[in-house]
């Protein structure tokens, strides 16, 4: 006979989310920039934008990319198979998922690509501290 071991039922950890959205799930911050960002139509594309980015961030992709890149440190080669100097660092691909979340998400360029925008530079600060939640080495 097979036994089956048992043993107790495990109630104090917290539940598994596979997907949350990091923006929405931050009160704090969305009561923020609800109060510092300039009324209109222009705040509701503000927000659209940092939903999308807080969808993507709150990803277990996003969680597992994240956990790699820092698992997986770059890798120098100094030199290729015939001596030669390369100086060439590979990184995991993780990470450069992550760098590609933080670019398709204008987490640095947000405020530049609209110049002379009201919020603008809020909402930049914004995507950087959704991103830095991620990893905060991409950014």
């Amino acid at each position: 006979n097979l036994y089956v071991w048992r043993t107790h039922k495990v109630e104090n950890v917290v539940e598994g989310d596979e997907k949350s959205n990091l923006y929405l799930s931050d009160r704090a911050l969305a009561e923020i920039l609800d109060h510092f960002l300039p009324k209109g139509s222009e705040k509701s594309n503000m927000i659209a934008h940092l939903i999308n980015h807080g969808n993507e961030g709150g990803t277990a992709h996003a969680r597992q990319w994240a956990d790699e890149a820092n698992m997986y440190k770059p890798r120098l080669q100094a030199y290729d198979r015939v001596g030669q100097r390369l100086d060439q660092v590979s990184f995991h691909h993780s990470y450069h998922e992550l760098v590609r979340m933080g670019v398709e998400n204008e987490v640095v360029s947000y405020a530049w690509r609209r110049p002379g925008t009201p919020g603008a530079q809020i909402v930049r600060a914004a995507c950087c501290y959704i991103q830095n939640q991620v990893d905060p080495g991409a950014t």
